[in-house]
């Protein structure tokens, strides 16, 4: 089946003090509706981590038309893309029970082998009769964030914790999410409209690892920088607002 489908109650957890859909819990939901699929395809997390393999991601996107409310029914559906040779993108769709859409989403799937040393073709993890008929929701690709934050604001330190973790060992994407989250004001949020949230993923965290988080104002838009202690870079993000009428 080339497409998976679920409803869902957008519940508490979910949500930031908005009472909406929060960024770190659309992720969550991406993610989850991915792994529901990849597994009724037969290539889930557990069935890879026997091969010694895992379902990595490269770079999410969300774009939010209208952020659904705490306790709101929502219809969520994905499908893949048809993949190159290492990346395999992911739609997702959160619509409201009469399919109109609130989220659009895609995330850039990879498959790496234990370590993340290496990374595999993935077309050889999706089944062979899989058809492509739904095609990509954006008509643009995301564009890069400058990783130069040396005349940016350090907002703070993230230390990952073990909450962050997940069951490959390494910081969920999602998790990512909530560290950029954590340095904006409850306050600063109300007073805009989030359209749009972008993350590029590099270096894989672990437990302990201690980040370093950049911000960078532009206009209608923050971007962020997140490094280790030696520089390097592991993730950067862009979110995208509109002021409220």
């Amino acid at each position: 089946m080339n497409e998976c489908i679920d409803e869902k109650i957008i519940t508490l957890s979910l949500c930031d003090s908005s009472g909406r859909l929060s960024v770190t819990g659309t992720l969550d939901l991406f993610m989850d509706m991915a792994t529901l699929h990849e597994e009724s395809l037969g290539f889930g997390p557990l069935t890879m981590q026997k091969k010694g393999l895992y379902w990595i991601i490269g770079k999410n996107r969300a774009k939010y038309l209208r952020r659904p409310l705490m306790t709101e029914k929502v219809r969520i559906r994905t499908w893949p893309l048809k993949p190159s040779r290492l990346f395999g993108n992911r739609e997702y769709a959160i619509e409201d029970m009469n399919g109109d859409p609130l989220v659009l989403g895609e995330t850039e799937w990879l498959v790496a082998n234990e370590g993340c040393a290496k990374l595999m073709p993935i077309k050889d993890y999706y089944p062979e009769d899989l058809s492509f008929e739904q095609g990509p929701l954006f008509d643009e690709r995301m564009r890069k964030v400058s990783k130069d934050f040396s005349q940016d604001r350090n907002a703070g330190i993230y230390e990952v914790k073990p909450t962050d973790i997940d069951f490959v060992g390494h910081m969920n994407n999602a998790a990512y999410a909530r560290a950029v989250m954590s340095f904006i004001p409850s306050k600063e949020l109300e007073e805009k409209e989030l359209t749009d949230a972008e993350f590029f993923y590099g270096l894989q965290c672990k437990e302990g690892d201690e980040l370093s988080v950049f911000r960078r104002d532009a206009v209608s838009a923050m971007e962020f920088g997140t490094f280790l202690a030696d520089g390097r870079n592991v993730m950067t993000a862009r979110l995208t607002f509109r002021e409220k009428h």
